[in-house]
């Protein structure tokens, strides 16, 4: 999942910003754009706990405009995500998909602001019926 950011010059304070139009939470902040960029994923990831934490569904990203870098979420936390909207839709808590799961203890344990297991993940969404794929692809 690549979201569209904007990076900008703070001229108060110096240094870069960067924002988030599809997800307002997140900003980061580098004394060069570079470094502002590179704190990015991250503080996007970070922000993501919003989400988690009230059961909103975590918007997708937009296509970007010519003014806008692109920022890679973290493969971890792109699964969290499809997982978490999964179950959004689906009207679906741990516990309830622990049980549909049939794995009490450890399903129970996923906390969406903690590292989650990737193979448990795709087992969780495997459950609501969806299949987590991975696909390589050459850039365009």
């Amino acid at each position: 999942m690549d979201y569209p950011a904007r990076l900008t010059y703070q001229r108060g304070t110096g240094g870069y910003a960067v924002y988030f139009r599809d997800i307002p939470e997140a900003f980061a902040f580098g004394d060069t754009a570079r470094e502002a960029l590179r704190r990015a994923p991250c503080a996007l990831a970070a922000a993501l706990t919003f989400y988690f934490e009230s059961r909103r569904p975590v918007p997708s990203p937009s296509e970007p405009n010519d003014k806008e870098e692109l920022v890679t979420l973290p493969l971890e936390a792109v699964a969290k995500v499809l997982l978490h909207n999964e179950m959004v839709l689906q009207n679906v808590n741990t516990t309830q998909l622990a049980r549909i799961m049939n794995a009490s203890k450890r399903v129970r344990k996923i906390n969406f602001t903690n590292s989650v297991d990737i193979d448990l993940t795709a087992k969780a969404l495997s459950a609501l019926g969806k299949h987590l794929e991975i696909v390589i692809r050459s850039p365009v």
